[in-house]
């Protein structure tokens, strides 16, 4: 450890609280336990020991990774070999010894590391599982779990990842069985790799040039043709498509040298040398051979007259690619909180989007973004490509949703003062008045606005469900903005879109090219027209003159937006529109005409009048109720039939003190969890008895919960609020315990057998918790002391 006087102390005691989640007493024992370890462990004169030769083929440094933070590569399968095994793992002894081996490399590695503000502080470790010894090995797994510990308790943040990678079924279960003696943050930075998906994980961390070649990189050990500062190229090929990558050769008497990583899938790949000369003959240096994922190919050719390599690779797999890809969207080994990636500052507000290419966010068929709209600001009409369900977290306005088709319901006539006729003053389709707790439901296509006549800004968050049928396009998150300008937003979601195509290609590279085809595509723009970049901006003015019968100096500011004031924009003198009633009797006149209504067919019954609102905050509206737990308020197609249409479905819960939600399931749909207050610890687990998330839910935080994944939830001190959206528009849960849980409904005998209980025991699990889906923290205290 840095002395006292070194600018790194800080660095290194923030990893001690980090460790114990900024518990100072905890942290404090840490270290002081470290600091007594490392005097009996003599770690400070480590460095100094020679413990052999046999040590470094299982382990070395090499290279960094995008971040720059170095490279630490356990090789378990040189433990193969018998006399190795001996030599290292085979006694006692020789274990003591393997530990202080361990030890020494991890000193190493900290020498390799800056504990300056800003500087790299934490190493990445690779273990390789291939060809090793296995779970009867009972040496292996008990170094195994010390190392483990030992770098747990005496080494705390140093590790930032664990990337373990050719993973066999044994450590699976090895893993399951060892994680509860890992802390949850140990845990968290654990990735698997299955032996099939070795380089597509090790590039989303690691650059191709400084990625060993026998893990799918580029990186070839005293390789004098190619440095770790040479350009790499990355080369996307669609399915059943083929790619020809070009090497110009415009000189002879020289040699072309490259070199060639598959990523992903198996293609077929062919070489050939084409002369610029048509009279002269292509020469066929590789035939066409299929190459599968991680595989490297090398080659050269001397130039004898000018011309060009070609290099062509045909992607005829990918589309079994697709299928499994879309097959294992949702196997996921770790979960993680997620906060919005992008923000977009408007004249009078804020969007926020969460990444879309996240995985749990893929896995549930979602995108999830955050308008802050301040008092007085409105947000400009516009529609998406998937429907939605809206949760106004704070605040109240009134909003507007166009159906297509449907009457202006909402006249205001008024006499004119220089003369004895009639004017309309204005007329449109209903506009509804919204406040905190309210779901909107918005379908596919459909445009609405919102205006906050507020004091206070209004917030929401926006669920888009993208694997929606009725989102025929992609699976992209798009909005259709008919005013305003919308062109920050655009570039950012089409930035997230890229690299989501992309994959793991140089980060650096594709945000350069990105920019340069925005920078294009904005100069294209300007040149045909004023900055603008709406739906209207790229219609025909004079078309739009005719469609709209005015002239062309109105078309003009239609398809002008100058200001730049983004997509929420500043309303000067309060927004003058027909008011709609006060909100109780709106929603009451809204239920009585929508069972009035129960027996009619007509469109204009069923879809122009249908509610798109219901509000989910009162307590009093509460579906579950326990005066010492909390409420639970459900939204679905019983009590509002247009998430019918839209395939979704709402739920918003509170928890009290400690309180928490009694272990479950969902039987038919992901859920999307928005934490509104406080914090709960939440429990996620797989089909494989997986904790994929341990960890705190913060304000303002998502989190995915699959379908069928176990999940519970406990509030802390101060509580939690929630609201949960759901992937089906009827979506149900099966409680694992309380009074309509699994476990009830099965016989005693049959809860005795399983779990190897008696009568007894399996009856008091049965029957002990009268709750329909809470328990609460006294409960729990009662039974532990009795």
């Amino acid at each position: 450890m840095p002395s006292k006087r070194h600018e790194g102390t800080d660095i290194v005691l923030l990893k001690f609280l980090k460790a114990k989640d900024y518990k100072v007493y905890e942290a404090f024992e840490m270290l002081r336990k470290t600091l007594k370890w490392r005097k009996e462990f003599k770690a400070d004169e480590i460095l100094e020991e020679s413990l052999g030769p046999d040590f470094e083929k299982v382990a070395y440094l090499n290279s960094r990774d995008k971040e720059g933070r170095p490279l630490y590569y356990n090789i378990y399968g040189a433990l193969k070999d018998k006399q190795m095994h001996y030599k290292i793992i085979g006694s006692k002894e020789n274990c003591e010894k393997f530990l202080r081996w361990r030890v020494q490399y991890m000193e190493k590695c900290i020498k390799e590391l800056n504990f300056e503000p800003g500087g790299t502080d934490s190493v990445v470790h690779i273990i390789d599982l291939k060809k090793s010894s296995g779970p009867a090995t009972k040496e292996l797994r008990s170094v195994c779990r010390k190392s483990w510990m030992l770098l747990q308790d005496h080494y705390p943040e140093l590790i930032h990842r664990n990337i373990i990678i050719n993973v066999p079924l044994w450590y699976y279960v090895s893993h399951v069985l060892s994680s509860r003696l890992k802390t949850q943050r140990t845990n968290s930075k654990i990735v698997f790799a299955r032996p099939g998906k070795v380089p597509e994980t090790l590039l989303k961390f690691i650059s191709p040039e400084n990625l060993p070649v026998e893990y799918g990189g580029l990186k070839r050990e005293n390789d004098n043709e190619f440095f770790s500062k040479d350009k790499v190229s990355e080369h996307k090929v669609r399915a059943n498509a083929s790619e020809s990558i070009q090497i110009p050769a415009p000189e002879a008497g020289v040699t072309i040298i490259w070199d060639l990583t598959v990523v992903g899938w198996y293609v077929s790949y062919k070489e050939e040398f084409v002369p610029d000369d048509e009279g002269s003959y292509k020469v066929l240096l590789q035939q066409e051979k299929e190459k599968k994922g991680g595989e490297s190919v090398r080659n050269s050719f001397y130039i004898s007259e000018p011309g060009k390599i070609v290099i062509t690779i045909d992607n005829f797999m990918l589309k079994n690619k697709k299928s499994q890809q879309f097959q294992n969207e949702c196997q996921i080994n770790r979960l993680d909180t997620i906060e919005p990636v992008t923000r977009i500052k408007s004249e009078a507000g804020v969007t926020e989007w969460w990444n879309p290419n996240s995985k749990q966010l893929k896995c549930a068929g979602v995108a999830v973004m955050r308008h802050t709209v301040e008092p007085d600001g409105l947000v400009l009409p516009s529609f998406t490509n998937a429907p939605q369900l809206v949760y106004v977290v704070q605040g109240r306005g009134i909003q507007g949703t166009v159906m297509p088709g449907c009457p202006e319901t909402f006249q205001d006539s008024q006499q004119s003062q220089q003369g004895q006729s009639y004017r309309f003053q204005d007329q449109h389709q209903k506009i509804r008045r919204f406040r905190e707790g309210d779901v909107l439901a918005l379908p596919a296509g459909v445009v609405h606005w919102c205006y906050n006549d507020g004091n206070e800004p209004v917030v929401t968050v926006n669920l888009l469900h993208t694997s929606n049928s009725a989102n025929q396009l992609d699976s992209n998150p798009r909005k259709f903005h008919l005013a305003g300008n919308p062109e920050e937003e655009q570039k950012k979601l089409r930035k997230l879109q890229r690299q989501q195509q992309q994959g793991s290609s140089s980060e650096s590279e594709s945000e350069e090219e990105e920019e340069d085809e925005d920078n294009r595509k904005s100069s294209r723009h300007q040149q045909q027209q004023s900055s603008c970049s709406n739906l209207l901006c790229g219609l025909n003015p004079e078309f739009l003159a005719q469609a709209f019968n005015v002239d062309m100096k109105i078309i003009k500011k239609l398809q002008d937006d100058q200001e730049n004031r983004g997509t929420i924009v500043k309303v000067k003198d309060r927004l003058q529109v027909i008011k709609p009633p006060r909100m109780e009797h709106e929603e009451r006149e809204e239920r009585q005409q929508e069972r009035r209504q129960r027996g009619d067919n007509g469109l204009e019954e069923t879809f122009c009048t249908m509610r798109i609102k219901e509000n989910i905050a009162d307590p009093e509206r509460a579906d579950i109720f326990n005066p010492q737990a909390g409420r639970i308020s459900t939204l679905n197609s019983f009590n509002l039939p247009i998430l019918r249409h839209l395939g979704l479905s709402a739920e918003r819960g509170v928890l009290y003190n400690k309180a928490g939600l009694i272990p479950q399931w969902s039987m038919n749909a992901h859920r999307v969890f928005y934490m509104l207050r406080g914090r709960a610890r939440v429990q996620v687990v797989n089909q494989n008895g997986e904790a994929v998330f341990d960890d705190y839910l913060e304000k303002g935080q998502l989190l995915t919960v699959p379908q069928n994944f176990a999940f519970m939830k406990r509030a802390g001190s101060e509580g939690a609020e929630w609201v949960c959206f759901y992937t089906k528009d009827n979506a149900m849960n099966t409680p694992m315990a309380g009074r309509v849980s699994a476990m009830r409904a099965m016989p005693e005998e049959v809860v005795a057998i399983s779990y190897q209980i008696s009568r007894e025991e399996a009856r008091r699990v049965k029957f002990s918790n009268q709750d329909t889906f809470f328990f609460t923290s006294s409960s729990s205290e009662r039974r532990a002391e009795g």
